[in-house]
């Protein structure tokens, strides 16, 4: 009779154990689901083969897709093809370590809008120590960024016209140079432009005025640069990329890789006279803009980076001293400045089709628009 009691005290006790552990296992069932059904981020549950064993609501409201709609679709199928690999290696990194990695990548919304994605991966593991499922919370953090992507992209560009700024025209300009360190055969040219009369225009007709006119000179200055024809080179080396900036001011400067020809850059220093001679219609009425253009031709090795701009600097104060609306190049070989260029061109106060004579002076190429002043 003794032995009859403790067996079933014994079964009672099992079965109490039991209850109480599936008890406990229900209360932490229904707090998971509490927790991810009411959680801001969206939680994933997978296995170890990737397959979407649970979608917490976020996910519907974040990124449109229903429950059913993610069981439907291979977890993969919603992620940018370029952030693929490396999910795929964070998931396989998780399983094989046991650790769960930390990640940002780019997942499709439903309205075909791509997502940015913080994502954070626990691992669940079985008795025998193995990674048997992975709990990935997932953040939305577009507008972050967006708001990074921002603030870096202001730290380089100017603020009213958005052309890079000195900042990245002078990182440009070093890039230009270490390529010319490695490949003697490169070369490279500095436009550096200053509209004239800018000042008295500012104060007369105002700073709003002279904001327009920056704004609207750097459009037709990327015109212009679009216009341009590819500019001859050898035949092994690509087109010349062209980077127009703001230095500051009414400074622009542009930078012209691959171009190792002095008439090429007369050329485009022509099409910019000729784009910008054509009136401003402003809200105060119509202005007249002219540039003063320096150029610099870096068929050999300088110094140091920083040495075309200074010499086209000195080419742009050269063309200001002479009167203004004209462009001087610099050219760093010597063996070229007893050559005679032309440069077709339209004079910014002429109604005629004039030119732009080259004429040679102490390492400077004199450019004056020739035609009624």
């Amino acid at each position: 009779m003794l032995i009859q009691i403790l067996a079933f005290a014994i079964i009672a006790a099992q079965a109490a154990w039991i209850y109480l552990a599936h008890r406990r296992s229900r209360n932490r069932e229904e707090l998971f689901r509490i927790i991810t059904e009411n959680a801001a981020d969206m939680i994933a549950l997978v296995d170890s083969k990737g397959h979407r064993l649970y979608n917490s609501p976020a996910y519907e409201k974040i990124l449109g897709y229903s429950p059913e709609e993610l069981a439907r679709t291979p977890i993969f199928e919603q992620i940018h093809p370029d952030d693929r690999f490396k999910v795929l290696e964070a998931g396989r990194e998780a399983r094989s370590t046991g650790v769960g990695q930390s990640l940002q990548y780019r997942l499709r919304h439903k309205n075909g809008e791509w997502r940015f994605l913080e994502s954070t991966a626990s691992t669940i593991k079985n008795e025998r120590g193995e990674v048997e499922k992975l709990v990935i919370v997932n953040r939305d953090v577009t507008q972050r960024v967006a708001a990074e992507e921002k603030l870096a992209h202001n730290a380089l560009h100017d603020a009213l016209t958005d052309l890079p700024n000195r900042r990245l025209f002078l990182d440009r300009l070093e890039r230009c140079f270490t390529r010319a360190q490695r490949d003697r055969n490169f070369h490279y040219a500095l436009l550096l432009l200053d509209l004239d009369a800018f000042k008295s225009l500012n104060h007369t007709m105002g700073a709003a005025a002279g904001d327009q006119v920056l704004v609207e000179t750097a459009h037709r200055l990327q015109s212009a640069l679009r216009a341009t024809d590819s500019l001859s080179r050898p035949r092994d080396e690509s087109p010349a990329d062209a980077l127009l900036s703001r230095l500051g001011g009414d400074e622009f400067a542009i930078l012209l890789e691959a171009c190792a020809d002095p008439s090429d850059v007369l050329r485009v220093a022509g099409r910019i006279h000729s784009t910008l001679s054509a009136p401003l219609l402003l809200n105060q009425g119509e202005v007249q803009t002219r540039v003063s253009i320096g150029c610099a031709l870096v068929s050999t090795l300088p110094e140091r980076a920083e040495a075309p701009l200074r010499d086209a600097e000195t080419a742009l104060r050269r063309a200001q001293a002479m009167g203004g609306n004209r462009s001087e190049l610099f050219d760093s070989d010597p063996s070229s400045r007893d050559r005679r260029l032309r440069s077709a061109a339209a004079m910014a106060t002429s109604r005629t089709r004039p030119y732009l004579a080259a004429r040679i002076s102490r390492g400077c190429r004199r450019h004056r628009p020739h035609g009624p002043r």
